[in-house]
């Protein structure tokens, strides 16, 4: 069963009111602190069975669209490991859905570190090949 105390209901569901695209909205809730809360206290697949459970539902409410992009959303502080069988799901009624997978994506993508061996630099100790660089353009005032 799904917490939901952590999360800001009516910060969340106002966010989803005035959302027009699937990044504003992705953005608007990664930056709402409860949803960090939300996302740690719930497991990943109780976060996607809620996703799946109100996707499978006709005429949802705004409340219940907000609280299964929120889950979606919060997949973001999840291993990808342990959400990417939602890649392969075919969405029913939540239209965003495979727009913020694909966000999650792209952030998974970036934030991958990277291990680059970048070979020592070389320097000279003698004091009299160090290259002193002076402004050549000194103007008279």
């Amino acid at each position: 069963m799904i917490t939901l105390k952590p999360l800001a209901h009516s910060t969340i569901s106002q966010i989803h009111l005035v959302a027009n695209t699937a990044p504003f909205l992705y953005k608007h809730y990664l930056a709402e602190p409860s949803l960090r809360a939300f996302a740690d206290a719930n497991s990943t697949e109780v976060l996607i069975s809620a996703i799946k459970k109100i996707d499978g539902k006709q005429n949802q409410s705004l409340r219940t669209q907000a609280l299964a992009y929120a889950a979606l959303i919060a997949l973001h502080y999840k291993p990808r490991r342990e959400w990417e069988s939602l890649l392969s799901y075919q969405t029913k009624h939540l239209k965003w859905l495979p727009a913020i997978l694909a966000l999650h994506q792209q952030r998974n993508l970036s934030t991958t570190p990277i291990n680059v061996a970048v070979p020592a630099i070389q320097t000279a100790s003698s004091s009299t090949n160090n290259i002193i660089l002076t402004n050549q353009w000194d103007f008279p005032r």
